[in-house]
């Protein structure tokens, strides 16, 4: 299979290798997701769910001090520490997910790995210039929603420093599991991304921008519905970060 790159992905004309899951290839531009900002690419059943269930399986087999407890959900790092700038890296990307992250970049570096039980979510916020600017993002077990935000104050577009009262909600992502969403352009740099700490989505007061995606979901025994419950999601966040500082690293090893 061929490897879809960082640079590939700015050609509308790109192929995912092997997604979704029973294809030997696709056309990305045949995901855009023309109702959000651009650029959002939306890949539903893009791992089977053999392989869901084989990445869940080695997500909770990993060894217990890879995970860390925030207030609001749980994570696993893989190949380093990301700062502001620059990824301190330990080379340590396991094959259980390198041969699944092969498929969207060559030579990913860095992956998150996150545990939202319901109820669990995330301030907007964004990913920072540290990365290559595409953030991909697997999702197991779990549908959730990702909102978007943009500010008021043109100063502070993209900004993490402003007042939630002069950020605007601009719509979401209905992110199925199984699913992959690419996301790069002004979606990247321009917006905030967060998910809400609800253990319930109501669809009457979002702004969805892949309908066609949810709408599946919100027909129960020919009944329509407008909420769905979420259950534990596990999101894979796979990145690129362009500057590794090996010396950083370096230092940090000869510590006591």
């Amino acid at each position: 299979m061929a490897d879809l790159t960082t640079s590939d992905v700015a050609n509308s004309c790109s192929k995912v290798p092997g997604s979704p899951a029973n294809t030997d290839s696709i056309y990305l531009s045949d995901y855009l997701v023309g109702s959000a900002p651009p650029t959002i690419h939306y890949i539903p059943n893009f791992i089977s769910e053999s392989e869901e269930e084989e990445l869940t399986e080695n997500v909770y087999n990993s060894p217990k001090p890879k995970w860390v407890q925030l207030s609001n959900r749980r994570l696993q790092n893989w190949g380093g520490l990301v700062g502001k700038r620059a990824l301190i890296s330990d080379g340590n990307v396991p094959e259980w997910l390198a041969k699944y992250i092969d498929r969207i970049y060559n030579r990913p570096n860095h992956v998150l790995i996150n545990e939202y039980i319901a109820g669990q979510g995330i301030m907007a916020h964004s990913d920072g210039s540290a990365y290559f600017p595409l953030v991909s993002t697997i999702s197991l077990r779990s549908h959730t929603l990702l909102d978007f935000y943009k500010d008021m104050d043109e100063n502070l577009i993209g900004s993490e420093n402003s007042p939630p009262a002069q950020r605007v909600y601009v719509g979401s992502m209905f992110l199925e599991p199984r699913s992959l969403v690419l996301i790069r352009d002004d979606a990247y740099s321009k917006l905030l991304h967060a998910i809400e700490e609800t253990e319930c989505d109501n669809f009457d007061e979002k702004k969805v921008f892949n309908q066609s995606d949810l709408r599946k979901y919100l027909e129960i025994d020919g009944n329509q519905v407008q909420q769905l419950r979420r259950t534990t999601r596990v999101s894979l966040t796979i990145r690129n970060v362009p500057k590794v500082n090996k010396a950083v690293l370096s230092t940090l090893l000869k510590k006591p």
